[in-house]
């Protein structure tokens, strides 16, 4: 898939697709918070290592990145307006 630059976008477009991100990274969040505690809560009452934990820790770094778009993409409708 390619990435198209936002300039390339109407302006609808591009609050669809900020809004979208939005929605989707907002369920990312929820969802890794609830595997980071429940992975956590199973480690600590087994006193085993859960593996999902790291899993919860490295597909976190995804949420940064998801907010630098948003942010880019509210930057570039504001300067539309």
């Amino acid at each position: 898939m390619k990435k198209q630059p936002y300039k390339n976008l109407t302006t609808e477009q591009l609050i669809q697709k900020a809004k979208g991100l939005k929605i989707v990274t907002g369920m990312l969040a929820g969802i890794l918070t609830a595997l980071f505690a429940l992975t956590l809560y199973n480690s600590i009452t087994n006193n085993t290592f859960d593996p999902l934990l790291v899993t919860a820790i490295a597909l976190s770094a995804i949420l940064p990145i998801n907010y630098m778009q948003i942010k880019n993409m509210q930057k570039e409708i504001k300067s539309r307006e």
